[in-house]
C-alpha cells in the first residue's frame, strides 16, 4: 500500500468517525491494485466492528457487495446494479452500514449506468458505494456529479506535456502588463481550451469505436463533457500553482519552494513587476475564476473579466 493511500484512508477515518463519510465516491487508480488496496482499507474503516469480531472478513461480510464486469460481455449489466439496488435498501444483516464497490467501473452499459444513477441520487441510509476505476471519463458526467473524486496517485491532476508547453508559452510570452494584453491572453486560453475539447471529443470517438460501443449522443456528449472537465480542471490547477510560485517569489522565498522551480528566472523577473498586494490578488483572481467554471458560468466571461483583472493588478 503506497504512502499516498495511507494519508487518504487516515482522512477518511477521520470524516467517518466524525460522521461526514460521503455515500458516493468515484476511485481513480488501478481498480485491481491501489483501487483494490483504498476499497478494502475504508470497508476495514466503515465496517471495524463486525470485522473485528473475527467471524467475517472484507470478502465475506454480507453487506459489503462486490461488482465485477460480467467476463462474456465485459461489461457491468443492469441485472447487476438492480440486485445491488434491492439489496442496499434492505436492512443490512448486521444492522450496520452496506457497501457496493464497482471493480472497473467504467464498464458499466448505458441502461446499467442509468439504473446507478437513481441509487446515486438517492441513497439508502449507512450506505457507501466505491466506484473504481482507471478511466473515469468512460463514466457518465451525471454519476460523477454525484460522487466525490479519490485519485489515488498524481495521474488525474496531471497535464498532458502539449498542453503543459502552450501554457507555459503563453505564460511567458503573453504575461498581461495592460487590460489589452490581458485581453489577448484571454483569447488564446480560450482557443486552447476549444482545441482540448475537440481533442477529447475525438479521442471518445476512437475509445467508442474500438470497444464497438453504441452509445446515443446524449451518451457521447456526457462523457466527453466529462473528460473535458478533467482536462480544464488540471489546466486551472496549473496556473493556480504558477501564480502561487509567482507569489512565493514576491514574498521572498526560496526558489527550493516552488511547485515549477525550473522557471524560476521568470517568476522571480515577473514578481520583481508586482508589489505582494498585487501577486496575492492575482492568485485570489484564478481561484475566483476557477469557482467560477465549477459553477458553470460561460467560459469567455470568466476569462476576459478574469484576466482583465489580473492585468490591472499590475503596477
Amino acid at each position: 500500500m503506497s504512502n499516498r493511500v495511507r494519508e487518504l484512508l487516515e482522512s477518511m477515518r477521520a470524516s467517518f468517525e466524525a460522521g461526514r463519510l460521503g455515500q458516493g465516491y468515484v476511485v481513480v487508480g488501478e481498480p485491481r491494485g491501489e483501487g483494490m488496496a483504498f476499497a478494502e482499507g475504508l470497508l476495514q474503516i466503515v465496517f471495524s466492528e463486525e470485522l473485528s469480531a473475527g467471524k467475517l472478513t472484507v470478502g465475506s461480510h454480507p453487506d459489503i457487495l462486490w461488482v465485477e464486469p460480467k467476463k462474456k460481455s465485459r461489461r457491468i449489466l443492469v441485472e447487476q446494479v438492480r440486485e445491488v439496488q434491492r439489496r442496499t435498501y434492505r436492512t443490512s444483516f448486521t444492522g450496520g452500514w452496506k457497501a457496493c464497490i464497482m471493480v472497473g467501473a467504467d464498464r458499466l452499459g448505458d441502461e446499467a449506468s442509468n439504473a446507478l444513477l437513481k441509487t446515486l441520487e438517492e441513497p439508502p441510509p449507512r450506505s457507501i458505494f466505491l466506484l473504481l476505476t482507471d478511466s473515469p471519463q468512460a463514466l457518465l458526467d451525471t454519476i460523477t456529479s454525484r460522487c466525490q473524486k479519490i485519485v489515488l496517485s498524481g495521474e488525474g491532476d496531471s497535464l498532458p506535456d502539449d498542453i503543459r508547453a502552450r501554457l507555459i508559452a503563453m505564460l511567458k510570452q503573453s504575461a498581461p502588463a495592460n487590460s489589452i494584453a490581458g485581453l489577448a491572453l484571454s483569447s488564446e486560453v480560450l482557443a486552447l481550451f476549444a482545441e482540448v475539447k475537440q481533442s477529447v471529443a475525438e479521442e471518445q470517438e476512437e475509445y467508442a469505436d474500438s470497444e464497438r460501443r453504441e452509445e446515443d449522443s446524449e451518451t457521447i456528449q456526457a462523457r466527453i463533457e466529462s473528460r473535458y472537465k478533467e482536462v480544464r480542471a488540471a489546466i486551472m490547477r496549473f496556473l493556480l500553482l504558477w501564480h502561487r510560485d509567482i507569489l512565493l517569489c514576491a514574498a521572498g522565498a526560496g526558489t527550493e519552494q516552488l511547485q515549477y522551480a525550473e522557471h524560476a528566472d521568470f517568476f522571480v523577473k515577473h514578481a520583481g513587476d508586482l508589489t505582494y498586494r498585487d501577486a496575492q490578488r492575482n492568485l485570489g483572481l484564478i481561484e475566483r475564476m476557477n469557482s467560477q467554471l465549477e459553477r458553470n458560468l460561460p467560459e469567455g466571461a470568466v476569462f476576459e473579466l478574469g484576466f482583465a483583472g489580473i492585468s490591472a493588478a499590475r503596477q
